[in-house]
């Protein structure tokens, strides 16, 4: 996984490590973004956030993009540290400034996009799905995942009821008949 999602990868090592105080003489945003091999905005677009882990990961769509030749189906995946866990949620916006170019990019810092307005006043305003269809048409190919249905909910609350107790009395049903057919068969033991 490539390091680092946080338009503050910059900052100097902190008295602490979860002190994000900036430090005082940053270097200009425009050598910041000529170092960097990435720098864009995704928006979340579906999450995995699996109960009880410390991690998650998000696919995400690109929509601005200033620096960089990204790949298709880029995810973030935001794990815990010390000083807690970025959480992100569908439709959340996070500034991707990396050096490097990867299909997943690690999240420590929370979502970066107060700098956006500095990197814009650097560079103009990136490409985006207006200006450049054909580019984000291929970037953005997260599908994401069919929330699941509940049969039941299709049904009025009556027959909701109706068909429950419907399937509870089968299955108590088919319980009874089991024990009933075991009991009345002979066991090995007891045959001539």
């Amino acid at each position: 996984m490539a390091a680092g999602v946080a338009a503050l990868s910059w900052v100097a090592v902190p008295a602490s490590a979860c002190d994000i105080s900036p430090i005082v003489d940053p270097p200009p945003m425009q050598e910041r973004i000529d170092e960097a091999a990435l720098v864009a905005v995704v928006t979340v677009v579906d999450e995995y956030e699996p109960i009880g882990a410390h991690h998650a990961s998000y696919d995400v769509d690109f929509t601005t993009i200033w620096k960089g030749d990204p790949l298709p189906g880029t995810r973030i995946e935001a794990k815990d540290t010390s000083c807690g866990n970025p959480r992100f949620n569908v439709g959340d916006k996070i500034l991707v400034f990396n050096s490097t170019i990867s299909q997943s990019y690690g999240a420590w810092m929370g979502d970066g996009m107060s700098v956006v307005p500095d990197i814009e006043a650097a560079v103009g305003p990136g490409k985006t799905a207006a200006s450049d269809p054909e580019l984000f048409e291929k970037l953005n190919t997260h599908v994401p995942a069919p929330v699941p249905v509940d049969p039941l909910k299709t049904l009025p609350v009556a027959a909701r009821w109706a068909l429950s107790g419907l399937l509870l009395l089968n299955g108590t049903a088919a319980i009874i008949a089991i024990a009933v057919a075991r009991r009345r068969r002979p066991s090995p033991a007891t045959t001539p």
